[in-house]
């Protein structure tokens, strides 16, 4: 700042989200915008997500811009217009004759809790033409306003209908769950969509069609009035018209999208050859500058595995570490329909297509524990049922080890022979539904169980 009395100006790290409409290979333009009139330096750079520069330190100077609005002057001041009768009897005595915070007893009632907002506490006068910001009014017609000829007097610091407008704004995030259908409810929390939140992180690829599932799944959303200009319909069957929503209301984590594993899933023929594992070797080098152990990891990616189970935060240090951490994946063909550029990588390409969970690195996944066991199941789950105590499944035990036949035997999914059956000497527990080698009970309560999460007793 020019100002030497000024505090010193705070350091800024932004980033561009990444979705799948922008150009990457289209120019960017980068420009500044200062709350202060004063002259100012301001410096900055441009770096990649892994922190390769891409425009050099480079310092602009933003010029005094105190004649850019003056206050007041022989071209904006107040002017004292005649008032018609009928306005000063709707608007008061004397209404905008001098710089006055005039519409902040009554702006609701004078221009309607959608419209109204910070400006109903700032000060303002008629004024001519030539004023810089001059605004028509709606009151007088053919008189102008100005806010920039009352500029010397010192902005309201709270304004009791900033509140009001975030109320009316169509675009405030809304608790819509009073309106799910019952498909709905059984799917998502209560809670979902009703803040900014990227909701569909974990299960956009369950809870939507694979053609739907795009960088959205990452994004953080929420549910809005149909009347926001930003508003989508829901995608969920039977709220088309009834649920909208909005990402552009709502700031996104930048290192979130840039790793987004959704994209919209193609079928892929099981004799598709093309997502097959290639077995391409790693660089080394960038093996180096991540700091893990070149020998270890001198597979990564050739073939299928968790390859970034044990180490994510340093293949990734700038994404949200998950369960996708520990799935499993390799080096494809870029004509594979899931292929997904690599950004690790340039130019080479990567794919879960043809890759088996490995359901030892999901179960102890240590950057998301949607494998464990989640505990007791809710009170009255089992009413009725005398085979189960209330504790059934709650942590890791081969539960169905005593009189399994008994309770298990008419069940469809009962084997014909007892090898067939050998699940019923396993341990296993209830975990979360998320958990991606979960399996749903056959009792229909709409809980998931795990054997990979337990030890099997010897």
């Amino acid at each position: 700042s020019s100002n030497p009395d000024a505090p010193v100006f705070p350091d800024y790290n932004l980033g561009i989200n990444y979705s799948s409409e922008l150009q990457v290979d289209a120019p960017h333009i980068i420009g500044f915008i200062r709350a202060s009139k004063q002259a100012m330096s301001i410096t900055f750079k441009v770096e990649d997500f892994y922190g390769e520069q891409v425009v050099p330190e480079t310092t602009v100077e933003l010029q005094d811009g105190s004649d850019a609005i003056p206050n007041g002057g022989i071209d904006c001041f107040c002017m004292n217009p005649i008032v018609p009768p009928e306005v000063s009897a709707t608007y008061g005595v004397g209404y905008g004759s001098r710089c006055g915070k005039w519409d902040e007893a009554k702006c609701g009632s004078l221009w309607g809790n959608t419209t109204v907002g910070d400006w109903c506490c700032r000060y303002w006068c008629y004024a001519a033409a030539d004023c810089p910001d001059a605004y028509q009014s709606e009151a007088i017609p053919g008189q102008f306003f100005s806010y920039a000829a009352c500029a010397d007097l010192p902005p309201p610091s709270t304004c009791s209908w900033s509140e009001v407008q975030k109320k009316a704004d169509p675009c405030t995030c809304k608790d819509k769950s009073s309106l799910f259908n019952a498909a709905m409810q059984a799917k998502f929390v209560n809670s979902y969509g009703s803040s900014c939140s990227a909701w569909d992180m974990v299960n956009c690829a369950t809870n939507y069609r694979p053609d739907q599932v795009d960088t959205w799944c990452c994004a953080d959303w929420c549910y809005v009035d149909k009347e926001c200009p930003s508003a989508v319909a829901s995608l969920n069957p039977g709220m088309e018209g009834i649920l909208y929503w909005s990402d552009t209301v709502c700031v996104d984590d930048p290192a979130l999208m840039m790793q987004c594993p959704y994209k919209p899933q193609p079928n892929v023929s099981a004799t598709d050859t093309s997502c097959d594992c290639l077995n391409a070797t790693f660089p080394s080098y960038i093996l180096e500058s991540l700091g893990v152990n070149v020998t270890f990891y001198a597979d990564y990616g050739s073939q299928c595995g968790p390859h970034d189970a044990d180490e994510c935060d340093k293949f990734f240090p700038g994404a949200d570490h998950a369960m996708w951490c520990c799935t499993s994946w390799c080096w494809v063909s870029e004509s594979c329909p899931t292929a997904r550029g690599s950004t690790l990588w340039p130019g080479h390409f990567w794919s879960e297509e043809h890759c088996e969970l490995n359901a030892e690195a999901v179960s102890a996944c240590k950057w998301e524990s949607l494998c464990e066991c989640r505990g007791q199941l809710p009170a009255g789950t089992f009413d009725g049922n005398t085979n189960f105590a209330a504790d059934y499944g709650s942590s890791c035990a081969a539960w169905d080890k005593t009189g399994c036949k008994t309770v298990w035997g008419s069940d469809p999914n009962w084997g014909a022979t007892s090898a067939d059956n050998e699940w019923c000497c396993d341990s296993w527990c209830y975990v979360n539904s998320s958990c991606p080698i979960a399996k749903q009970s056959w009792l229909g309560t709409g809980y998931y169980f795990s054997y990979e999460t337990c030890d099997d007793e010897a």
